[in-house]
């Protein structure tokens, strides 16, 4: 039986798109340290009993799909900073690049969660993340300790 819910889980990845491998200033720690750990292993094996699934290979710090297409800067959808204040790129892409990562990951990705809530399987969306014990520094609770589940 499968539930009638949608999971997306928009930060599960941490592979750096070919199209900025060379502007890309992040380490891999660096984009460890910015995506949700483990959510990949928390969240997929949920896929065979969802309506709905989607989740990524590509990092959050460089195309940040849980974002509004348009919400560029520090913390948008193609970020100047990860959320500990690490600069990503060495520089930063220009519209035509912005334009091309938002085509090539963005858009599909939305437009696939778009496909899987006009279905009549599904009744309710989740939008499933894990988040780092203590709030990094661009966060809204910086260095203050989290909770062990949250639900909102």
């Amino acid at each position: 039986m499968r539930l009638p819910l949608y999971i997306s889980v928009p930060h599960a990845g941490t592979r750096v798109p070919p199209e900025v491998q060379d502007l890309c200033a992040l380490r891999r720690p660096d984009i460890l340290a910015d995506y949700d750990a483990g959510a990949d292993a928390i969240y997929s094996p949920l896929q065979d009993h969802a309506a709905g699934f989607s989740t990524t290979d590509i990092a959050r710090s460089l195309v940040d799909l849980n974002r509004a297409p348009d919400d560029l800067g520090e913390n948008g959808v193609i970020k100047t900073h990860t959320c500990r204040n690490v600069p990503v790129y060495r520089t930063f892409p220009d519209e035509k690049l912005i334009q091309r990562l938002l085509a090539c990951y963005y858009i599909p990705y939305h437009e696939k969660l778009s496909s899987g809530a006009d279905t009549s399987s599904i009744k309710m969306g989740i939008d499933c993340h894990t988040m780092s014990v203590i709030g990094p520094s661009l966060a809204p609770d910086p260095g203050r300790k989290r909770p062990l589940v949250c639900i909102s």
